[in-house]
């Protein structure tokens, strides 16, 4: 079980090393900390990344398969019986630990696309500030497609971390931008006057 002192450190220490935009905040309840931890884990992480033994053990245990942690008190038998052995394919847990072992690389092969997608970070928060401030200023796109013109602008960017953004500049305590967005009724976003 994390503590919340130790999933503050590692979302502190992801914020740091991976350089997330925007920052994922300690001011948050401590189930959206975990929420944007969580993200951070699945889309960004890269095999390069080197993080501190805590941190890497909050990563482990935020990325394990939620049906990965039942079957951790029943590895115990299969230390015992080290010699796994075939023909006694009766025992479900065991079956179900078998599933188990093959999941836990699946995240590895994740985090190979992750690479891929995520080798050329170049981009910045700035960057995409520069980037959406003169669209939204011509007021006359949508949310969605601003994140579809982000997306193409920048591929190591994933699109919940651009609609974040455009939401953000809603808010005064998250706007990125000069000025605050609104939404039109037609579902166009501007900058306020």
């Amino acid at each position: 079980m994390i503590s919340e002192k130790q999933l503050k450190k590692a979302a502190e220490e992801l914020n740091d090393v991976l350089g997330i935009e925007p920052p994922i905040s300690m001011e948050f309840d401590i189930d959206v900390i975990e929420e944007k931890v969580k993200e951070a884990i699945k889309e960004l992480i890269t095999p390069e990344d080197e993080f501190t033994a805590t941190t890497q053990a909050v990563i482990d245990e935020l990325s394990a398969p939620p049906a990965k942690k039942a079957p951790v008190a029943k590895r115990k038998p299969v230390v015992k019986e080290e010699p796994e052995e075939e023909p006694e394919p009766e025992e479900e847990p065991e079956e179900e630990k078998k599933p188990a072992k093959k999941a836990a690389p699946a995240p590895k092969k994740e985090s190979t696309v992750t690479k891929e997608r995520f080798a050329a970070k170049k981009s910045t928060g700035a960057d995409r500030v520069a980037f959406f401030t003169p669209l939204i200023k011509k007021g006359t796109y949508t949310k969605a497609e601003l994140v579809e013109l982000g997306k193409e602008e920048f591929p190591d960017v994933s699109a919940s971390t651009l609609l974040t953004m455009l939401t953000d500049g809603k808010n005064p305590k998250y706007n990125k931008f000069d000025k605050l967005i609104e939404q039109t009724e037609a579902g166009i976003l501007k900058f306020q006057k």
